[in-house]
């Protein structure tokens, strides 16, 4: 527990503590408020909760998957914040399952989610696909805390997460009734999302922690490579769109290009592009060995730019959904009534910034928690990950 004693520790995780009580009350007071502005009834929207969940939910396996591989994978740089990787994996599911509560909204609605299990309902898969995967990343840090073998554990928080994404995947890639959801590139942008946004928040951590990251030449090549292929999948869905040249494909490809979704899908190409820039430029700066402090500095800002651009595209992603539903020819003006209704689901509230603040310190409080408790990696010769 020596981490928890340093002053600066302790004020972060009072303010995180202090931003996740806020959100749990505003959630609490959501739940139990007849009328509210997020739009929390069966017939609204999704909205910003659920974008923040698959944004959580793929930091979170996104992470975890960095870490588990560079055991099995070998990778010497990374496998020394392995462990840091797995923690923050673990803090940001429970954060993501804060969000998807707060989407559910009361608590008849969660309790009707746990009774009313069903097998061949993909949400009740996901219900077992969740807390399997936090459970392969607390026995990942078991044994890294207790010097045990790491191969079997990093397998398993492979296959958990995997299995997770895949899940989260065909919620949305089956859910017949959402035009902008039938994508058959669907999953593997999920699973290059995860990656590419689970990796920059590793890279952020570790440079936050002293682990200096900026030194891992592959690690910053690899986390601009996945940058740009994630934005390579933004930019082709929305060219398709075009390509095809009517219907609801159509209508969506233009409300992100030049209409009320703009905004967000701009941000995310111009965010991705700096992430890259900034990636390969502290990568130039490892190689060349030009300053510490200086590749620290802009790994962060890349590895920030990256989660942000992800955190983009899931706000535009879930709004899409609900802008134009699936119909044979729907109508402009119904089309452009749609828009405007899920453009407001995902809209700023008071409420909203509460819960969004709420998840965001949960994961940074589990996270000090979590990485006091257990080792940051697999430097020490103690560790049997060979066995």
């Amino acid at each position: 527990m020596e981490t928890l004693r340093n002053k600066k520790t302790l004020a972060v995780l009072a303010v995180a503590v202090a931003a996740a009580v806020a959100g749990m009350a505003a959630w609490i007071i959501e739940g139990v408020t007849p009328e509210s502005d997020m739009g929390l009834a069966s017939s609204a929207p999704w909205g910003s909760s659920m974008a923040l969940f698959i944004t959580f939910i793929g930091l979170a396996t996104g992470s975890s998957l960095v870490g588990a591989c560079s055991v099995l994978l070998n990778l010497p740089e990374l496998r020394r914040v392995c462990g840091l990787s797995c923690a923050a994996g673990l803090a940001a599911s429970i954060g993501g399952v804060f969000y998807i509560m707060s989407d559910l909204g009361n608590f008849p609605n969660i309790m009707s989610m746990l009774t009313g299990f069903n097998v061949r309902s993909l949400l009740s898969w996901d219900m077992i696909a969740l807390p399997l995967f936090m459970v392969a990343d607390a026995v990942f840090l078991l044994a890294l805390r207790f010097g045990r073998a790491l191969r079997g554990p990093a397998a398993f928080v492979i296959a958990a997460s995997l299995f997770l994404l895949f899940v989260d995947a065909w919620i949305f890639e089956f859910t017949t009734s959402r035009e902008a959801w039938a994508s058959s590139v669907m999953l593997p942008w999920f699973i290059v999302s995860a990656v590419s946004s689970g990796l920059a928040l590793t890279m952020i951590l570790a440079a936050l922690c002293g682990q200096r990251p900026e030194t891992d030449a592959w690690a910053l090549g690899a986390m601009a490579a996945l940058a740009g292929l994630d934005a390579f999948f933004a930019v082709t869905e929305v060219a398709l769109g075009f390509y095809h040249g009517a219907g609801a494909e159509l209508t969506i490809s233009q409300a992100l290009v030049f209409g009320n979704m703009a905004g967000l899908f701009w941000f995310e190409v111009a965010a991705s592009i700096a992430a890259i820039i900034l990636a390969l430029t502290a990568r130039r700066s490892c190689l060349r060995n030009d300053g510490e402090g200086r590749g620290r500095n802009t790994t962060i800002a890349a590895g920030a730019l990256i989660v942000l651009a992800v955190c983009a595209k899931r706000l535009y992603f879930i709004e899409s959904g609900f802008a134009v539903p699936l119909a044979p020819e729907p109508s402009t003006e119904g089309m452009m009534a749609a828009a405007s209704a899920a453009n407001a689901a995902t809209g700023i509230t008071a409420t909203s910034t509460l819960l969004a603040l709420g998840g965001i310190g949960i994961f940074v409080a589990l996270f000090v928690i979590a990485r006091a408790l257990a080792p940051t990696g697999t430097d020490q010769t103690t560790t049997k990950e060979n066995a």
